[in-house]
Parts: structure tokens; sequence; C-alpha cells
């Protein structure tokens, strides 16, 4: 290498040597992190919040879901009344709620469920839906008399005809269970509390009144009866079916006490108005007969129709005639069916037939 070409590496060495002992002495700053930008937390309306936070109705289907039934009941009183919830979403809940106890209602949970139902019908009064499954519940836990006022509720929000129609089976296989209680129990004051109580939350029943007449004459109460079964139509039973207890009512009272003349047998009738009337007692005779005159003392009404009749002097045609109610010997008998005396008889208004001696429970054979 050349001496000129040796100097020029030497200078070059030199050079660097002072700028890097130049470098090192210089104060060292300490090194920073690096400072991350601030994070903002969401917005409430942001869609990461409503996934995150639960709606106000979360809790209740938690609990739902777990079937705690008593905890459930405690969130509905503390957190129903003033819910923030959405109309429509307090009402999908409900549902839920009514269809798991439909369900899953069972004797254990009976009671707590009734309530978790009592605290939505504060809500939503008169909603037949619950009301038809808190009867079940009533039922189920024994509770028969408070299921029979549930059922006149459903009826007083005047449902759809299928639904009036299953609530009357219903209503009949309830007050026929706790008339068979009553009964088997002889408490006839509680069975007649029970009919008067029935037949005030129902007045059109003349069921009802039917069964309250029977409950009297069970305890010897028969001026109540009598009086009841004055005021008992045909509404919803049959004329068979009151005339039964009517005769079971004839056979608590005094005994017929008819009178006696020699070969006759007289009995004293009366019309509703109280104009008098005698008959004569004829076991032969299968109906009761009025003369015209005695027709028009009793108030009778053409029934339209007319019936063949064997008589002494051979058939004869009778025009039937309907009272709505006789007094024999003391004892009352409604819608009575008569005919039109077809003879005449020298003072008597007519003939008193096995017809009515039945209904009187009077047995022809003592005759």
């Amino acid at each position: 290498m050349s001496r000129s070409g040796a100097l020029i590496g030497m200078l070059c060495t030199a050079v660097l040597g002072f700028g890097l002992g130049w470098w090192f002495a210089l104060p060292s700053a300490p090194l920073q992190p690096v400072a991350e930008p601030p994070t903002r937390p969401p917005a409430a309306n942001s869609v990461a919040n409503r996934t995150a936070a639960p709606g106000p109705l979360q809790a209740a289907r938690r609990l739902l879901a777990q079937k705690s039934w008593f905890a459930l009941e405690q969130w509905l009183r503390n957190s129903l009344p003033g819910s923030e919830a959405e109309p429509e979403e307090q009402a999908l809940l409900n549902a839920e709620i009514v269809r798991a106890i439909a369900a899953q209602a069972n004797k254990h949970d009976a009671l707590v469920q009734l309530r978790v139902l009592d605290i939505l019908l504060v809500e939503r009064p008169g909603e037949v839906t619950i009301l038809q499954h808190k009867a079940d519940l009533q039922i189920l836990s024994g509770r028969l008399e408070p299921a029979l006022e549930t059922y006149f509720q459903i009826l007083d929000q005047q449902p759809l005809p299928e639904i009036v129609a299953d609530v009357w089976v219903a209503i009949e296989r309830l007050t026929s269970a706790l008339d068979a209680q009553f009964k088997s129990q002889q408490s006839h004051a509680a069975r007649v509390a029970f009919w008067r109580q029935t037949t005030a939350r129902y007045p059109p029943s003349d069921q009802f009144r039917l069964q309250l007449a029977k409950a009297l004459i069970g305890a010897g109460d028969t001026p109540a009866a009598q009086q009841i079964l004055r005021e008992t139509g045909t509404a919803d039973i049959t004329a068979q079916a009151r005339d039964e207890v009517e005769a079971m009512l004839n056979a608590r009272t005094a005994t017929l006490d008819f009178d006696n003349r020699g070969d006759r047998i007289l009995a004293d009738v009366r019309s509703a108005a109280g104009l008098q009337m005698t008959l004569l007692v004829d076991s032969g005779a299968t109906i009761t007969a009025l003369s015209r005159d005695a027709l028009r003392r009793a108030g009778a009404r053409r029934a339209g129709r007319s019936v063949r009749l064997q008589t002494a002097g051979g058939v004869v045609e009778a025009d039937v005639y309907t009272v709505d109610e006789l007094w024999v010997q003391g004892r009352s008998l409604r819608e009575v069916t008569v005919v039109e005396l077809p003879v005449e008889l020298a003072g008597l208004d007519g003939l008193l037939g096995t017809d009515l001696l039945r209904r009187l429970n009077w047995a022809v054979d003592k005759l």
C-alpha cells in the first residue's frame, strides 16, 4: 500500500472514533411506554349494550325455567307494579307463566301457583284464560267452593258459547260433589247455607232453587221449602223434577185428612187466589177433572189440546187445561194439568184423580 493511502485510512479512523465518543458522551433519556388511546364505554342504546344487559323480564324467565315458583311469586310482587317492561313484553311473559302453570300443575305447587295467578289477575282482571287455570288449580288443591266462585266469575265475563258450555258442566259437577259431601257429613245447616249462597250468586237458575228446597226439606224446614218451591219455575229443569221435590215436601208435612162421608171421600181444594172447591177423591180416575166454573175459579189456561175419556155414557173428548197452583188439603201443587169435567156432579166441583194423589205421595190403596 502507498504512503498516501495509509495516511487517508488513519485519518478516517480518527474521525470515526471522535464521532462515536461524542455520541456516547451525551446524557441518556429514559424510555417511555407508548400510551394507548382511551376507550369509551358503549352508549346506552348501542347494540353491544342491548345484547350484554338482560331485559327487565329476564330474571322472571330464568325463575320460570327453573320452576322456582316461590321466587317467581316474590319477583312478581316486587317488580311487576311499575315495571319498565313494554306492555307487549309483559303480556308475553304472562302468557308464558300461564302456559307453564298449565303444563306443570301439581298438588305440591298448587297453592303458590294460585298466588302467582292472582298477581297476574291484578294486572289483567277478568282474564278468562287465567281464571280457567285458577279454577283447575283450586279443584286440584281440594278448594271446591272457591273453584265454584271462580267459574261464576268466568260467566260474569260473558265468554264464548263453547266456554260457557264447558263452565256449566264444571259447575254441575262441583255442586253435585259439594251437595254429596254435605249429605254424607249430615251437615244440614251447611248444606242449606251453600245452596242459599249459590242461588243468590246466580238467581236465574231454577235448578239451584230446587236444590235449595231439597236441602231445606232435609233440614226439616218445610215452610221455607214450600216458599222456595213456589218461586221455582222450569227455566233449566223439567216439570217432573220439580214434581218429585214437591212430593218429597208433601211427604214431610202432616198426613192428608180427607173428609170421609160414608161411601165418598172429599178433598178440600183451593186456588192460588184462595177460592174454595170440593173434589171427589176418585182412585179410578187417572187425571183430575174440574167443572167449567171450577176451571174459572182456579185461573186455568187452555193447553191447546184434548184427550179422550171413558165415562159411564161412553167415550168423550175433553179439553186440557193448566193451572199454575192448586192447594189440596193444605199442600201446594204447581203447574197442575187438568181436564174439563165432561159431566155434572151435584154439589161437587170435580174429581181428584190419581195423578195428583201420587204427587201428594198418597198411596192409592189407602183410599
